[in-house]
């Protein structure tokens, strides 16, 4: 009889020390994942090493800088990653948005078999696996996920549970300051099947962070009324989802979007001008120019998001107008 209450006794213990375990791994994890990205509102806005006005400045950021938002750290601080470091900013000076391709810094993993995914979803398909202590270049935060670009140059994303940013192991000794951990990658180059053009932009300025969104989005399947990689996009919701991860707030409606800022002629466009397309002097499509002839949108019928030609026939025929918004 007293061996049975020791054996129970300790089946209990037991369990009591697997649920605490679990518990406590869980808690780990869940403190490491990113809550999105943010927008730094003004100039000189200082990187804390603790969520008080008091305390040391590790760097400081300015308008439009993104950071990573980790967690809020109190009521007035978020605790955030900029340029490779980690620390707080006031709260009052970062605006939330569900994710950005930016320069975040070098990562570590910390799991094993850690899976580098196609899409920031945890069903879609699976580039390769990483082992405990790889490390990566983080290039952008979104919900819950980190872009990467591994040392093979593949894209990819991971969740951020399995990823620690850390310094690059050249700037660790850097002076502090607002560019002293990241070096810039710019210029990236891109091409596409089917065509004698290429894209080159500079994705370290803002414009061309959305449109290395935009192409990190390629391959989305089109659903009418959708404005999210998750379930889909139709075109102005795709527009509507790259402004708004950098704090525009565009209407989801290509017409309404015509509206929107300032008109440019079609020998003057930019990279991130909108170009809008229809018949009968309607608007019902619009697109993102991306320079050489070339803009990305989210082509319905079934379709996806993908790249064409203004002087494509049909692009050619329906194209309308352009408009500078960013």
């Amino acid at each position: 009889m007293v061996l049975k209450k020791h054996k129970k006794l300790n089946a209990i213990i037991m369990t009591l020390v697997v649920v605490f375990a679990v518990i406590a791994f869980s808690g780990a994890e869940a403190s490491a994942a990113n809550e999105g990205a943010g927008i730094v509102k003004g100039n000189d806005v200082n990187l804390r090493e603790q969520p008080t006005k008091d305390s040391s400045s590790l760097a400081q950021a300015n308008k439009s800088d993104n950071v990573v938002i980790i967690k809020w750290a109190n009521a007035e601080w978020y605790e955030v990653v900029y340029r490779g470091k980690r620390g707080f900013m006031k709260a009052e000076f970062v605006t939330p948005i569900d994710g950005a391709v930016f320069p975040v810094g070098t990562g570590e993993i910390v799991g094993e078999n850690v899976n580098v995914r196609e899409r920031p979803t945890q069903d879609s398909g699976v580039i390769k696996q990483l082992d405990l202590g790889n490390t990566i270049d983080v290039i952008g935060a979104f919900t819950k996920w980190y872009k990467v670009e591994l040392s093979d140059g593949n894209i990819g994303y991971i969740h951020s549970d399995y990823v620690r940013i850390i310094f690059a192991s050249d700037n660790s000794d850097t002076d502090t300051g607002a560019d002293e951990t990241v070096t810039v990658k710019s210029a990236k180059n891109y091409s596409y099947t089917n065509s004698t053009h290429s894209l080159s932009f500079d994705a370290s300025t803002t414009i061309g962070a959305m449109a290395e969104l935009g192409m990190s989005l390629i391959g989305t399947d089109y659903k009418y009324g959708g404005v999210s990689p998750d379930t889909g996009f139709d075109c102005s919701g795709f527009i509507y989802y790259i402004a708004k991860q950098y704090g525009y707030d565009l209407p989801h409606n290509s017409a309404r979007q015509s509206k929107v800022g300032t008109k440019v002629s079609k020998d003057d466009l930019q990279l991130g001008d909108l170009v809008f397309f229809g018949s009968g002097g309607g608007i019902n499509h619009v697109g993102m120019y991306l320079g050489d002839g070339v803009f990305i949108h989210s082509s319905s019928g079934g379709d996806t998001v993908k790249l064409n030609n203004l002087s494509d026939s049909y692009y050619s025929k329906t194209y309308v107008t352009a408009r500078r918004v960013f």
